[in-house]
């Protein structure tokens, strides 16, 4: 039932002065104290899952253009399973509606050619680069020429040094670390031999320097020589078999991935016994561990850089695009390969690739909201069946 006021006409004259007394009072008192203040202006944070700017950015990257250059393409398990993992998340993105079109560029070993071809990307409206460089510094003109034009460049793997470019990376300083403990507490002491990668590569130099850093705790173990494996089972095998005549007994071999394989291979041609070599994650690394391991006991350590890291740079583009505050070096964990673990990771690694992981758009969120927190960051996504080491 609806309640019933006294109209004006047939109100008392006591009645119509109190109620003058009491809209007096609270015009005068009370409403002026709830009635809205101005108010600033809110930043708009529709763009982002949370306020304070984590989280995914949703600003429209629908007519993006992605590519990938790489430094050479040959039929190196690394560099295939970058490839695909660049076209993976590329058409992933795509498929989301968050990207337009894709393609990778081989500049066959010329730096020359890959500063033509950013320039040549530029020119045809692509929006972002993801460079897996031929050279830290030699490409710094060319980058920055891209970045004044709009474009986003992203190194992956090997780092750039133009200050414009963003990188991701795997942490490299691990690397050496993790070989120099994990050989520290098997031998306590002995010779080395180390099979670096690609001379005048940023990778190569921070894992060797990383690795002699380690080594500084075990001043037992001794690198006695060191030979460039180019990250290639080939012509890792070629350089050991040339210098192995000329060296003493060697206790262990120290790679960089994707040598590992062509090392066996060359202590199996002498008469020398087995050294302990440290795999690579390659397929073929990881294969013939476990055959040596079940024909003889034999024990190691496997691990690597993310070849992944191109599909994760698909993903860290769409996020500077869309608006997100991302830091211009990060850095993603080694995936690490050890006794408890072999069996799985062969398991759901195909022939004649390697171990990854494989970065979806959350995660690579994640990774970044890390690097800004200073927090820990995220381990690796691991396939359902592998078991966390």
């Amino acid at each position: 039932m609806l309640k019933s006021y006294p109209d004006k006409a047939s109100a008392k004259p006591g009645f119509l002065f109190l109620q003058g007394i009491l809209f007096f009072f609270i015009f005068t008192f009370v409403l002026p104290g709830c009635q809205s203040q101005p108010e600033e202006p809110i930043a708009q944070e529709s763009a982002t899952t949370h306020s304070d700017g984590t989280g995914i950015v949703t600003g429209d990257t629908s007519d993006m253009k992605i590519a990938l250059s790489m430094s050479f393409l040959d039929r190196s398990t690394y560099r295939t399973t970058s490839v695909e993992a660049f076209e993976k998340a590329a058409r992933q993105a795509k498929k989301q509606g968050l990207l337009a079109e894709y393609v990778v560029l081989d500049a066959e070993r010329s730096t020359e050619k890959q500063i033509k071809q950013v320039q040549q990307l530029v020119d045809e409206g692509y929006n972002a680069i993801v460079m897996e460089a031929a050279s830290v510094t030699a490409l710094n003109p060319a980058v920055r020429s891209a970045c004044e034009a709009g474009v986003i460049i992203i190194g992956a793997g090997n780092t750039l040094s133009e200050p414009c470019a963003y990188n991701i990376t795997n942490v490299w300083n691990d690397y050496g670390a993790l070989q120099a403990t994990y050989l520290g507490n098997r031998l306590k002491q002995g010779n080395l031999l180390e099979v670096r990668g690609l001379k005048g590569a940023s990778a190569d130099s921070d894992i060797s320097a990383s690795l002699r850093a380690g080594l500084m705790t075990f001043p037992d173990l001794n690198i006695v020589a060191s030979v460039y494996g180019s990250w290639t089972q080939e012509i890792a095998r070629e350089e050991v078999e040339k210098i192995l005549p000329s060296l003493p007994s060697i206790d262990a071999v120290v790679t960089q991935g994707g040598d590992g394989y062509g090392v066996a291979q060359a202590f199996a041609a002498t008469d020398r016994p087995l050294p302990i070599i440290l795999m690579g994650n390659r397929y073929k690394e990881l294969k013939w561990w476990q055959e040596q391991r079940d024909a003889n006991g034999y024990q190691t350590v496997s691990a690597a850089g993310t070849p992944g890291a191109t599909g994760a740079a698909v993903w860290i583009a769409q996020q500077i695009s869309a608006g997100k505050e991302v830091p211009k070096f990060l850095e993603l964990p080694l995936l690490i390969v050890d006794e408890t673990t072999l069996d799985a990771w062969l398991a759901v690694t195909p022939e004649n690739r390697v171990a990854d992981a494989e970065y979806t758009l959350e995660w690579i969120v994640k990774l970044i909201d890390a690097h800004i927190a200073g927090d820990p960051l995220p381990p690796n996504p691991i396939p359902e069946m592998v078991p966390e080491s």
